[in-house]
């Protein structure tokens, strides 16, 4: 049974008895969480990769090294981050994870939930590890969440001609799931992804996914725990883009907020709040210069106080931004990056806030890739206090951050910007805001500017009303930033140092997908697209790639390369690659991209998607029929791919694969084959590397080479 409304309200004030509600705050330092030889990952999907209670932060990962795909977990108190370390294992080798989620309820349980090949796992922590529980074959994708009673909640995906919206729970205590409610199904081949989920304090269970049947954003909404479902369109067509992730909240009067990515380029983006049957205008809650955002991860703290966070190419690399909606005002503070190491890139975040009205943050971050490191998990949290000033009604401005340059610029325009803390409410006032710029070769000052009388309002404000600044190539700068104000009583942190180099960068992106089209059915094609170089220098010495997934798999089944050896900035370049052959009736993603190859390759710039249908093709035998190995296709592959045949009158046939040493990896067929055409596949468990597929019959012996990649 439902707890009464009131014993909610009743732990809300005791804990207000404790912890004032926070009017101010402050982000903390960044701690990097994990260490550990292999590639960590936070989650992507709608779910979340981190949960925080009264006492504790938990953060989930995946961390991938060949052949073990792991599920990590690592619990440390509020304001306490770790040293790094290598967390704690959660799945095994035989249950291999993809990403896993996490949420905690509150008793200060933790769930976590994770799926690998369609398999879906589930593992509670309560003052130690329980055991591993299989969820059950076919669904993938999960996100959670708890109710006031520690009810567990799942949202969760199914592929079946398409993908479908399911749910599930589990009630507290019991070591049993309920079986799978259909949500919703977009239609034939068509796709729901990646659901959210959350619960309202009146037991209401909240569903937000996109679909690409008219790429709309979809609420889903049960009164009945789950047993049957509500959905309705927030968006009209071709405004939600299904594959990059919802997220979705609720405040303390079960307001829902959701955010998603808009479907058309330059995407942004958008958040849109209300109930069911009533929803206002989406709000753009970023303001990116880069033609994409990705992955928006979406909570409510204490004071009602609504973020996002999200991926944002707007400096030289991906970065972590986010936005904060005042809980009083309802107004948006302004996107602020929240990361600016500039070292490769960060994406991916997950946030969660906790009783106290602290919020939490973890993504996954390259910026050691530079000295021999791997993607690792980093966190930050945003620190609730009373305000910065030791008396409120005291002038205490901060210089909190310098927005831009970025540690790495192009040598072209940009105008400075920063970050100042005013603390005062209900005041605005006017300050002098300094920027001054060093060439640190010659020591000189080449860059500075005055704006006097700027206003600040209370919280936080971004100052980007300075003049423009063109830099060398080449060069190393400082940028200094300072604040100043008569009635300001600490002078100690108004100033912050900036240092950036500039460097000319080529950047290749697919500007335009010839073959496949856009939901297209395809049995065989020749894909094709466009690539443009649109950054400022030459790109030389570089691939343009065609790869192809089945839907939810992560490595792809087909992969084409084109070499390029020069192009000029705003140069473009056609590209067609091998055919593909479909032989399995399923969804598919074309991927197109540029990169540097070598043992990892190093893309140029952005990615380019398409989503299309598969047919199996059937082709004609040649005649006369005489025994055959035809062309491996795939090849090179990185799951499965298919060895055709031709048999000219029945005989005893076999089909085995080898590695290089000549050690029989698989047997594909053994046995009496009739004429004819015939097909096997190859489900290739195995390591990447090189193998031979012999046919051999009584009067016919035939190799043919194949590559594995991941």
């Amino acid at each position: 049974m439902r707890k009464p409304k009131v014993s909610r309200t009743l732990i809300i004030l005791a804990l207000a008895l404790l912890v004032a509600v926070p009017a101010f705050g402050q982000w903390q330092t960044e701690t990097r969480i994990s260490n550990t030889p292999q590639y960590s990952y936070t989650t992507y999907y709608g779910g979340w990769a981190i949960a925080a209670d009264t006492n504790n932060v938990h953060i989930v990962w995946r961390d991938y090294y060949y052949p073990d795909y792991m599920a990590k977990h690592v619990m440390f108190p509020v304001g306490t981050p770790p040293a790094p370390g290598p967390g704690t294992l959660i799945s095994s080798t035989s249950e291999r994870a993809n990403y896993p989620v996490v949420a905690v309820d509150y008793t200060g349980k933790a769930q976590v939930s994770w799926d690998y090949g369609y398999d879906m796992w589930f593992r509670e922590y309560d003052a130690g590890w329980g055991s591993i529980r299989d969820m059950g074959y076919g669904y993938n994708y999960p996100a959670i969440a708890n109710d006031d009673d520690g009810n567990t909640h799942f949202a969760i995906n199914r592929y079946s001609r398409g993908r479908q919206v399911y749910y599930r729970r589990r009630d507290a205590g019991s070591s049993s799931f309920t079986s799978p409610v259909l949500v919703h199904n977009p239609g034939y081949y068509r796709y729901a992804y990646r659901p959210s989920i959350t619960v309202t304090s009146d037991g209401v269970i909240h569903m937000s996914f996109g679909s690409n049947n008219g790429y709309r954003l979809i609420h889903a909404w049960s009164t009945d725990n789950g047993a049957s479902w509500n959905t309705e369109n927030l968006t009209g067509t071709y405004e939600c883009y299904y594959s990059y992730a919802t997220s979705i909240c609720h405040d303390s009067e079960d307001n829902l907020y959701i955010a998603y990515t808009s479907y058309n380029r330059p995407r942004h983006i958008y958040v849109i709040s209300g109930n069911t049957g009533n929803w206002g205008t989406p709000e753009q809650v970023d303001q990116s210069t880069y033609r994409y955002v990705y992955y928006p991860s979406i909570c409510c703290d204490t004071a009602d106080n609504i973020w996002v966070a999200w991926d944002d190419r707007s400096g030289a690399d991906y970065e972590i931004y986010y936005n904060r909606m005042d809980g009083e005002t309802g107004t948006w503070d302004g996107f602020q990056p929240l990361t600016q190491d500039d070292d490769q890139f960060s994406r991916r975040a997950s946030l969660a806030a906790d009783p106290h009205g602290n919020v939490h943050i973890c993504w996954y971050d390259y910026r050691d890739y530079s000295s021999g490191g791997r993607y690792e998990i980093y966190y930050n949290w945003f620190k609730a206090t009373t305000g910065p000033g030791p008396e409120e009604d005291s002038l205490d401005l901060i210089m909190e951050q310098v927005i831009r340059p970025y540690a790495v610029e192009e040598p072209a325009a940009f105008v400075p910007a920063c970050l100042i803390w005013q603390n005062l409410e209900d005041t605005t006032i006017e300050a002098e805001v300094v920027c001054r710029i060093t060439n640190l070769g010659n020591m000189q000052v080449d860059y500075e500017d005055v704006i006097h009388a700027y206003p600040l309002d209370p919280g936080y404000n971004q100052v980007s009303a300075f003049k423009s600044f063109t830099p060398e190539i080449n060069t190393e700068y400082e940028a200094f930033f300072v604040v100043n104000h008569p009635d300001d009583i600490d002078v100690n942190n108004n100033d912050k140092n900036q240092r950036f180099s500039t460097e000319a960068r080529a950047q290749v992106d697919p500007i335009d997908i010839t073959t496949p089209q856009l939901e297209s059915e395809v049995d065989t094609m020749t894909p094709a697209a466009n690539f443009k170089n649109v950054g400022s220098e030459t790109a030389e010495n570089f691939y343009c790639y065609c790869e192809i997934l089945p839907e939810g798999y992560l490595t792809p089944d087909y992969i084409d390369s084109v070499a390029v050896a020069s192009l000029d900035p705003e140069a473009e370049v056609a590209q067609t690659f091998a055919q593909w052959v479909c032989d399995d009736s399923s969804g598919y993603v074309a991927r197109f991209f540029a990169a540097i190859p070598g043992g990892e390759r190093e893309l140029l710039g952005e990615e380019e998607f398409v989503s299309f249908l598969g047919i199996p093709y059937t082709g004609i035998a040649e005649e006369p029929l005489s025994f055959g190995l035809d062309a491996i296709k795939p090849n090179p592959f990185a799951h499965r791919t298919s060895v055709s045949f031709s048999v000219a009158k029945a005989a005893s046939v076999s089909v085995k694969v080898y590695d290089v040493s000549g050690k029989l990896v698989e047997t594909l067929a053994d046995g009496t084959f009739s004429a004819g055409s015939h097909k096997v596949k190859w489900n290739a468990d195995v390591a990447p590397g090189v193998y031979f597929v012999r046919f051999l019959t009584p009067s016919f012996d035939a190799v043919e080479k194949v590559m594995v990649i991941r």
